[in-house]
């Protein structure tokens, strides 16, 4: 075809260097926190990305923080939170003092649990507490969450529902209720923007992919007949950094019968990732 013999001319001159830097499209790819806003004050306003920062913070020194309840850690100023899971939400929000699972209600306001942004939380009052990361697939309520219920600081994913044994982390899904500090500012939700259509998952039916302005990638997949005639209800993370492309192109670049991805740089570069 007199596309593809084009396309595969410009690569062959163009590519370069991204011959062999390839990464299968339908692989899921979990997003680094975006970078935080400017640093809120003790018991301020907060943004949602600085919230994931300071989370993500007590994540990545996990080694140096074992669980206990009568323990404390600094955050990245200097404040000493309690190391447990309330301690850790605290510490995310920014709280002047450690909460625990039973007063955060006092700072924050009950949202429905199908609301949940990144920085909220799901409460069991009586038990314990998780901080919420990001939807995997908002349709089916399947999420991921930070956690300090034990050592060390994990990152994990459950349902809403808390799957066949009815638990999230250990403990009745039915208990918790989902939390909304009373400090936090703006929506925590970015637009995607310029999406195209392809087969990415190869079952005959158009999916769609797009980029945010944070250079992560998503697929909204469509099977017409499994998802029952509502498209595009699947929705999951497939990549990282593609804010480093001036465009991105849908095509069959190796003629494999799968959508690969050609990514352009702004010094003319062409990077190929292949799928199949």
């Amino acid at each position: 075809m007199l596309i593809r013999r084009i396309t595969a001319m410009t690569l062959g001159v163009t590519l370069a260097a991204g011959l062999g830097l390839s990464a299968g499209v339908g692989a899921t790819v979990a997003g680094a926190p975006q970078a935080a806003h400017a640093a809120s004050s003790v018991g301020g306003q907060i943004s949602r990305d600085e919230i994931m920062s300071r989370a993500q913070y007590w994540y990545d020194n996990r080694g140096s923080i074992p669980y206990s309840q009568s323990g404390w850690y600094r955050d990245q100023g200097g404040k000493d939170y309690r190391t447990d899971c309330s301690g850790y939400v605290s510490m995310a929000w920014h709280l002047s003092a450690s909460a625990w699972t039973g007063n955060l209600g006092k700072v924050a306001t009950q949202i429905s649990k199908t609301s949940l942004l990144p920085g909220d939380a799901l409460n069991s009052p009586a038990e314990h507490v998780i901080l919420f990361k990001r939807w995997i697939n908002q349709s089916t309520g399947t999420f991921e969450y930070y956690s300090f219920g034990s050592t060390p600081v994990k990152i994990a994913t459950d349902t809403l529902t808390g799957g066949s044994d009815g638990l999230i982390d250990s403990h009745p899904a039915s208990n918790y209720v989902a939390l909304r500090y009373r400090n936090v500012i703006g929506s925590g939700e970015t637009p995607v923007r310029d999406p195209w259509i392809a087969d990415v998952t190869g079952d005959g039916f158009h999916d769609l992919v797009a980029t945010k302005s944070d250079g992560s990638m998503w697929l909204f997949s469509n099977n017409y007949t499994r998802d029952g005639a509502t498209p595009y209800g699947d929705v999951r993370q497939i990549g990282t950094g593609w804010g480093n492309y001036e465009r991105v192109i849908n095509a069959d670049a190796n003629g494999d019968g799968f959508t690969d991805l050609i990514g352009i740089k702004a010094d003319g570069t062409m990077w190929l990732f292949s799928n199949n």
